[in-house]
């Protein structure tokens, strides 16, 4: 695991979130909160992605194999200063700064979304 997957995951952690490594939730609602991050194949840095699924009936706990970026109802990705979606693995505290902060940006517009539906 990357120092930056760590540094993310206890900003996660903060804000109420569980999991670890590289998959987080949370609940909201009939809804759960996404926030997966994503190695690039290159190995050039890593995706941070986020989207809201409605919660699964008949599965008691929230697991990655269960709930998948891809059935979200909406998702987006947090994009770097120059509008990318790929972060670097080793980043600066000001753009580890900015992710987070985009993040919550992007986690907040998704419950904004949720409670207005």
């Amino acid at each position: 695991m990357h120092k930056s997957f760590s540094h993310i995951g206890e900003f996660l952690k903060e804000c109420h979130f569980k999991g670890s490594d590289n998959f987080f939730h949370k609940a909201a609602d009939s809804y759960v909160i996404l926030v997966q991050l994503s190695g690039c194949s290159d190995g050039t840095g890593f995706t941070v992605t986020y989207g809201l699924h409605p919660i699964q009936p008949n599965i008691k706990r929230v697991h990655h194999r269960d709930y998948l970026l891809e059935n979200c109802v909406c998702k987006g990705q947090v994009l770097n200063s120059k509008n990318k979606p790929v972060w670097d693995y080793h980043m600066s505290n000001d753009a580890l700064a900015i992710l987070t902060k985009r993040l919550l940006g992007g986690i907040a517009a998704l419950e904004t979304k949720l409670s207005n539906s």
